[in-house]
């Protein structure tokens, strides 16, 4: 599936953007350790569950970058 290449950023990464790094990070690292299931983090996070993982790596980039 090819992705669209409008110019704007999506709406996973706008998500990224306004919420806070804690949050995000929290909420990542208990789904990871199981403390929350894919629905639940996806719902705190405001983000579709399809895009966690893409939401999972905006936020490592920023930290790193």
């Amino acid at each position: 599936r090819k992705k669209k290449s409008s110019g704007a950023p999506s709406p996973t990464v706008i998500q990224a953007r306004n919420l806070s790094r804690t949050l995000s990070r929290l909420a990542l690292n208990a789904y990871e350790q199981d403390q929350l299931s894919l629905n639940g983090v996806s719902e705190i996070l405001g983000v579709r569950a399809r895009s966690v993982n893409d939401f999972r790596e905006i936020v490592r980039r920023e930290v790193t970058a």
